[in-house]
């Protein structure tokens, strides 16, 4: 098996979050898209470092995000401010 998928990360492949599993948020955001309507809900329950918030965000959905571990919990409150104050993620 191979990966099918070839992407950076971040801006000019940085990451945005010291998460070790960061996903681009234009591929979360294009998943976000095709399975759900503007102003649904959409639930992660396991949030890491928010991406799928922000990108829930971004396309006029609402997140729910469910995180145990707290080093990330103060990252996902600070991307979805930055996103709300319309500074990118």
């Amino acid at each position: 098996m191979k990966n099918v998928l070839n992407y950076k990360i971040g801006r000019a492949g940085n990451k945005q979050t010291n998460h070790p599993t960061e996903k681009p948020e234009f591929l979360i955001g294009g998943l976000v898209e095709i399975f759900t309507k503007p102003s649904d809900i959409v639930l992660d329950s396991f949030a890491g470092g928010g991406t799928t918030g922000v990108a829930a965000y971004k396309k006029g959905r609402h997140c729910i995000s469910i995180e145990q571990d707290h080093g990330f919990i103060q990252t996902i409150k600070d991307r979805q401010a930055r996103a709300e104050r319309g500074e990118g993620s």
